[in-house]
């Protein structure tokens, strides 16, 4: 079942956007080819049958947020075409009250532009992981550490964005669990210092090109 194309151009109208063009509605990311709207699951676009119109308004309402403020590191990009951090060096609004982040060299993004999940990666990891993410397989696009007795007990690469469950055994403890792929890292005294197992949210991998 397709969308109605009023709904297709509302969306379009809002963005500003061009066929092809990548956008985020309630921190999923879609994009419209051949007037039909798709739905980024994992790193497989998929026809996107339903949308419900209260998160268009969820969404032009972050658009009219400040979502970060002057000096941040904020990403763009994706996983086909490659991650860039930049700077914002500084903010304005313009006539709809939409936000404008200025990131350099007359360039600009807006909220629905940004990838705010692997913002939060740049954010939380310093410099050398970030550079130690470039090398990890591109198979897996997340990363954790398991518990065993209040310590980290592992380090994990997930091809899908994990939840945390309970062991179920003696011992209380919690774990990463996914339905894809996962790879086990050695773990050593430096492996990754700023993820730790107690988060309450995975890591996204994030492979920048300008680190």
């Amino acid at each position: 079942m397709k969308l109605s194309g009023r709904i297709l151009e509302l969306i379009k109208e809002h963005y500003d956007l061009e066929e092809g063009q990548i956008f985020r509605i309630s921190n999923e990311k879609y994009n419209i080819f051949n007037g039909e709207l798709f739905i980024l699951r994992g790193v497989i676009w998929e026809e996107c049958e339903s949308l419900n119109l209260t998160d268009i308004d969820h969404s032009i309402e972050n658009e009219r947020k400040v979502m970060y403020k002057v000096r941040d590191k904020v990403v763009c990009g994706n996983i086909k075409h490659g991650y860039k951090i930049y700077y914002i060096n500084s903010i304005t609004k313009d006539c709809l009250d939409k936000i404008w982040y200025y990131v350099g060299d007359n360039k600009m993004v807006g909220n629905s532009c940004i990838d705010h999940e692997a913002t939060k990666t740049v954010q939380k990891c310093s410099d050398d992981e970030l550079r130690i993410m470039k090398y990890i397989d591109k198979e897996y696009n997340w990363i954790a550490k398991n518990e065993r007795e209040g310590r980290n007990e592992a380090l994990i690469l997930f091809e899908k964005e994990p939840a945390k469950t309970s062991c179920g055994d003696s011992c209380n403890c919690e774990e990463w669990e996914s339905v894809g792929l996962e790879k086990e890292l050695p773990l050593e005294d430096n492996s990754f210092e700023s993820i730790q197992w107690y988060n309450s949210e995975p890591v996204k991998i994030v492979r920048l090109e300008n680190i």
